[in-house]
């Protein structure tokens, strides 16, 4: 899972917050989770995506705030829409 650069599961009725071991894919380049029913806020494991360029996430029910140190190793992002 560590190898993994695109992950792409939109549209799928996803339900409940986003698991803290969404982490362990640190190679993610682009990761799409927009319209489903995700909800909470974005796990402190963001953190971990270095290489992330695009994270797509509206239309779920993400709620909350992420704090600024969780995003601070984003700085490759070129797309980010959340709603």
């Amino acid at each position: 899972l560590t190898n993994i650069e695109r992950l792409s599961i939109q549209s799928n009725q996803l339900v409940g917050p986003l698991p803290r071991t969404i982490g362990r894919f640190s190679a993610l380049r682009e990761l799409y989770l927009y319209e489903n029913k995700i909800d909470g806020t974005l796990p402190s494991e963001v953190r971990f995506f270095l290489n992330l360029e695009k994270l797509i996430l509206f239309n779920n029910k993400l709620g909350g705030s992420t704090p600024s140190s969780t995003m601070e190793n984003l700085q490759k992002i070129v797309a980010f829409s959340v709603s």
